[in-house]
């Protein structure tokens, strides 16, 4: 049986349907036994799903090129 360490750390991947077989099947085991980890799944669900809904304005490369260069000049002081 997995651990929730375990789960948690496979709970994208898991969302995604990108774990398939015997691991789908643990995961699944530990979810139904695990109150905390069915929380955390389903947080997760929730936040993927809103962050996936927002939509972001296209940001010009040289006002990232200016926020690097400050962060850059700014872990040297």
């Amino acid at each position: 049986m997995l651990n929730c360490k375990q789960v948690t750390e496979q709970t994208s991947e898991y969302i995604d349907g990108n774990v398939t077989g015997l691991g789908k099947v643990r995961i699944k085991f530990h979810l139904l036994m695990c109150k905390h980890c069915r929380g955390f799944v389903k947080k997760i669900r929730i936040t993927k799903s809103v962050v996936g809904k927002l939509s972001f304005a296209p940001v010009d490369k040289s006002k990232i090129d200016d926020i690097m260069d400050r962060i850059e000049r700014d872990q040297k002081e």
